[in-house]
């Protein structure tokens, strides 16, 4: 009777568990499986994965100085290196198997003594940092089935000497190669479409870079600090030069600018210092802050459009004014040294600043001249300015130390101030307007006509 009494209380525990749990909406909870780690005979720990597949980790096998990793264990593929699987390990030699799919992040960082690898054709991912820093890798054989590599996924990895990219590969990845001193050459194939930021940044090995016509895009510092490259070109992919692209390659004497760039990012090409010779395409409309800053060797510049277009572009002060010694300007392979200008609104400013130029004429149709336009033109001797021309400004020819003979004609309604400065003119034919800031010092004959203002000191120490 007992054992009857105690089957019927439990019966009716059950029961009334089971509404308890039905009338809250709940049903009582599995207690969450452990991950469990097992190890293999050489001491390599493996984790199996939601789909059924092991992920390797180094586990206990820190002191082999060569690693095979098998493709099964426990009858089931191994697919993953676990993230940070290998980390700072000891090991000189690793195996990957085929069936392998995924190099998680970190999997091999720090691995200081690891010379080479081969990355199987079946690996699709390899993640953020995979290799980094790994001091001694000389040589990665990457397979065809990759289609991402992580950002920085071989950076710092000083003894690296070249690398093939996979065909499968759209994208150079953010810092993939930063800090591989070793890389002296690295062709860049024609499946690559976008080359992210810094991505070679500090590849003080590298000698020559080569942009192919299928890159559309590039990061922010791309190959910043490339000190050993001497000669750039790019192909005609590319629309723009991003922001300090190439900042502090300072042996590159030779940059070619892709036929379709349209802008030139702020400090895109700041303290190359070695930079002379620079050919720029027709499209060309922008040319960022500082985007030349300390290239003082800059001497010849070659520009496949029209003086017209050449006069229009926006931000040539960023281009011209640096550099310490003339420029000789080819427009369309001819050196501008008898140069006209006419039915162009606007001349931009420092357009024609320190450079060759000989005699400037300004014809109709021209009604600005901007400011610093001819600023510090060496062999300039003389200027003559069509009576469209209202405006001329200031510093517009400042510092042309062998300016002589200048006409303005009578449209001429401002002169900004120090237009002419430290210009040693001796013939003018000005508006009467101008007729109290001639120049006094050099001047052996003047013509008068009609006009209006002039800005203050426009011929000071003429």
């Amino acid at each position: 009777m007992k054992k009857f009494l105690v089957a019927l209380l439990t019966v009716l525990s059950i029961c009334s568990l089971c509404v308890f749990f039905a009338c809250n909406g709940e049903t009582p909870k599995e207690k969450p499986t452990e991950e469990v780690v097992v190890f293999d005979g050489n001491g390599l720990s493996y984790t199996l994965n939601k789909d059924g597949n092991y992920s390797v980790a180094l586990g206990k096998a820190t002191e082999l100085k060569e690693i095979t990793v098998p493709n099964t264990f426990n009858g089931r593929t191994v697919s993953t290196i676990l993230a940070g699987g290998f980390k700072n390990g000891e090991f000189r030699k690793i195996t990957l198997p085929e069936g392998l799919k995924h190099i998680d992040d970190l999997a091999f960082s720090d691995c200081a003594f690891l010379t080479e690898i081969a990355v199987p054709n079946t690996v699709t991912h390899i993640g953020y940092r995979a290799f980094y820093n790994c001091g001694s890798l000389a040589n990665i054989n990457m397979g065809d089935g990759v289609t991402e590599l992580g950002r920085e996924a071989l950076s710092m990895c000083a003894s690296l000497e070249g690398f093939t990219f996979p065909k499968s590969i759209r994208k150079i990845s953010d810092g993939l190669f930063s800090g591989c001193v070793g890389i002296e050459e690295i062709d860049i194939p024609s499946n690559i479409e976008e080359i992210g930021g810094w991505s070679f940044a500090f590849c003080r090995g590298l000698k020559e870079i080569v942009i192919p016509n299928t890159v559309k895009s590039m990061g922010f510092q791309t190959f910043i600090g490339c000190d050993s490259v001497t000669e750039l070109s790019m192909g005609t992919g590319l629309n723009a030069v991003s922001n300090k692209a190439f900042e502090d390659c300072t042996a590159i004497r030779k940059v070619t600018l892709g036929e379709n760039v349209e802008k030139i990012g702020s400090w895109a090409f700041a303290s190359c210092k070695e930079l002379e010779e620079l050919v720029v395409p027709e499209k060309l409309k922008t040319v960022g802050d500082n985007a030349f800053w300390g290239c003082e060797k800059l001497g010849r510049i070659y520009y496949e459009g029209s003086v017209n277009d050449w006069a229009s572009v926006d931000g040539l002060v960023n281009l011209m004014y640096f550099g310490k010694g003339a420029k000789s300007l080819f427009v369309r392979g001819e050196e501008v040294i008898d140069l006209t200008i006419e039915d162009l609104e606007t001349i931009s400013q420092v357009a024609f600043c320190k450079t060759t130029v000989e005699r400037v004429t300004i014809g109709n149709g021209v009604f600005n001249i901007g400011n610093y336009a001819f600023f510090k033109c060496p062999n300039l001797k003389r200027v003559d300015i069509a009576g469209t021309v209202n405006k001329i400004g200031a510093w517009a020819f400042t510092g042309s130390e062998s300016l002589e003979t200048i006409t303005i004609g009578d449209g001429v309604k401002r002169v900004g101030s120090y237009a002419f400065e430290d210009c040693p003119v001796k013939t003018a034919t000005v508006p009467s307007n101008v007729l109290s800031s001639v120049p006094k010092e050099n001047l052996t004959e003047i013509t008068v006509s009609g006009g209006e203002t002039i800005g203050n000191n426009a011929f000071e120490n003429s």
